[in-house]
């Protein structure tokens, strides 16, 4: 696994451990188009502030990670 792929996988993994804990809570509304939305997604703009996310439904999720290299 490379480098780059390590440090997104460990961000990912804190991230689900503070949601399911409670720590963070999932938006109602997708921060890029505000559609309501059961099931948004956790961006990570920067892997290493793994708490910190955007919440983006499917298709704007999507989008962000198509502009990331």
């Amino acid at each position: 696994m490379e480098q780059r792929d390590e440090i997104m996988a460990a961000a990912y993994r804190e991230y689900l451990n503070a949601l399911h804990s409670g720590l963070i809570v999932r938006a109602k509304f997708c921060s890029a188009c505000g559609v309501p939305s059961g099931e948004l997604h956790g961006h990570h703009r920067d892997y290493s502030q793994p708490l910190v996310v955007e919440w983006l439904c499917a298709p704007c999720h999507g989008r962000a990670g198509a502009a990331v290299p």
